[in-house]
């Protein structure tokens, strides 16, 4: 059997709970066998997506919300980030140039190895950039997050 992608959603068209899609030996499950399982449904509605349908976007996306007016999916796909170099002498001056796109207007906070970088950036044409240097050696995960397009990463080696 093969059950379609339930996700309830509150008032506001805020996801609550995605269920997935099922397949194989399962139940599809009523409203209120959900509530027992995730409480925080309870007083939601909820959408179906059926089986098999948008998983490319679903596994790109950086947000998704509910239209309480068309009942629709929305998916904010997953914004894109890139470098002009994956090393860079540690020496401070060097730098790698950390490229953003695909966030309109959404600030873009930048971390490096998971500490925030400040200030945030709001992109200008749908790009936000961000210069690295660095006087130690090793690899650096830079992230870059938005509240709609979610976050992604490229990693600089400083040698």
């Amino acid at each position: 059997m093969q059950i379609d992608t339930k996700i309830y959603y509150d008032a506001t068209g805020q996801i609550i709970w995605d269920k997935g899609e099922m397949s194989g030996s399962v139940a599809e499950g009523t409203y209120e066998e959900d509530v027992v399982v995730n409480p925080a449904v309870y007083g939601c509605d909820f959408i179906t997506i059926p089986y098999g349908q948008r998983p490319a976007e679903i596994d790109n996306m950086g947000s998704w919300k509910v239209d309480i007016n068309t009942k629709l999916l929305i998916i904010y796909p997953r914004l894109t980030i890139s470098t002009d170099k994956a090393q860079i002498i540690a020496n401070g001056t060097d730098t790698a140039t950390i490229t953003v796109s695909g966030v309109g207007t959404d600030t873009v906070n930048f971390s490096v190895n998971g500490v925030d970088q400040t200030p945030a950036i709001t992109p200008t044409n749908d790009i936000a950039t961000f210069q690295f240097a660095t006087n130690v050696l090793g690899a650096f995960v830079i992230s870059a997050k938005t509240a709609l397009y979610g976050q992604n990463s490229v990693t600089i080696q400083g040698v």
